[in-house]
């Protein structure tokens, strides 16, 4: 097994992430798979979806890939059964837009990878979500065409926490996404880069695909 970043839900078998960790899956010599929460009888369990299809960041400025945005789509129709629930809700957006130098915000992602994941004297074998505190430290306006702004937090960015969330924490809405992080001679520096939502949510509604039985999912 190895963990390359994190995703999160944004519609029924959509999971966005960077498109980094996509482009990480797609030279596996194996199946891609995601970690999500269900059941085993009683006990919470985490079980592995198969991931079908993986796209990168459609800019809707130019109908085109942008390789300077670093988005992507994983798509996994998971299926719901009473045997095998799927426990894991889509997130809901915050707006980026109202965002400000000093506000207050949490980072989430599985930082650190497969060394976290068999790290199982401490975890028992279980991938958790680690969430960090950190404000607004800058807000970095796009300069090249083809950029978006991106937030600055004053909060450390460890590998493996790619795609994984910024979200308000008064009320856990997502108002970016992790993409990168700076570090000296390999110690992870408290400055971490993120996707604000007024690029992620619009692309990400925008999606919908149909399943074998043709129904269609947004």
């Amino acid at each position: 097994m190895d963990i390359q970043g994190t995703a999160f839900q944004v519609g029924d078998g959509k999971l966005l992430t960077c498109w980094h960790v996509c482009k990480t899956l797609r030279v596996q010599e194996r199946q891609a798979y995601y970690y999500a929460n269900s059941r085993l009888g009683d006990q919470e369990a985490q079980r592995p979806y198969p991931v079908a299809a993986q796209f990168n960041f459609i800019d809707p400025r130019t109908d085109a890939g942008n390789p300077l945005i670093d988005v992507g789509m994983l798509i996994s129709p998971a299926i719901h059964s009473e045997e095998a629930p799927y426990l894991v809700p889509k997130v809901t957006w915050g707006d980026s837009t109202r965002l400000g130098v000093g506000d207050r915000v949490v980072i989430g992602g599985f930082p650190l990878g497969r060394d976290l994941f068999f790290a199982s004297a401490t975890n028992r074998g279980l991938v958790q979500p680690s969430f960090f505190e950190g404000i607004i430290s800058a807000i970095i306006p796009a300069i090249q065409q083809g950029e978006s702004r991106l937030l600055q937090i004053s909060s450390v960015s460890l590998g493996g926490i790619s795609g994984g969330v910024v979200a308000e924490p008064s009320t856990g809405k997502v108002l970016g996404m992790v993409t990168s992080g700076l570090d000296s001679e390999g110690v992870s520096l408290p400055v971490t880069f993120a996707i604000p939502s007024e690029v992620l949510q619009p692309w990400s509604d925008s999606i919908s695909y149909k399943t074998q039985d043709g129904r269609t999912r947004r």
